[in-house]
C-alpha cells in the first residue's frame, strides 16, 4: 500500500512539474513577445540595431566555438597518440 501510495505522489508531481514547466514557457514567450512590442513602438532604428547585433554576435560565436571544438579535437589526437608511444 506505501509502494502504490509514494507511485502515486510522484505521478502527481510529475504532472505538477510538466504543468509548472508549460507555465514558465509561456510567461517566457510573453515577456519576449511584450519586449519586442515594446522596442518596436519605441524606435524601429533601435530594434533594427539591436537584431543586426545580436545575429552578428550569434555569427561570431559560432565560429569560436566550431574553432574551438577544432582544437580540442586536434588535441585529443595528440594526447592519445602521445600516451600510447609512452607506454
Amino acid at each position: 500500500m506505501i509502494i502504490i501510495n509514494r507511485a502515486q505522489m510522484q505521478e502527481r508531481e510529475g504532472i505538477l512539474i510538466c504543468v509548472n514547466n508549460y507555465l514558465k514557457i509561456f510567461k517566457e514567450f510573453i515577456t519576449v513577445f511584450s519586449t519586442i512590442l515594446i522596442i518596436l513602438n519605441f524606435n524601429k532604428i533601435i530594434f533594427s540595431i539591436i537584431i543586426v547585433v545580436l545575429i552578428i554576435e550569434y555569427i561570431f560565436l559560432l565560429k569560436l566555438i566550431k574553432e574551438q571544438y577544432h582544437i580540442n579535437m586536434e588535441r585529443t589526437d595528440k594526447e592519445r597518440k602521445n600516451g600510447t608511444q609512452s607506454t
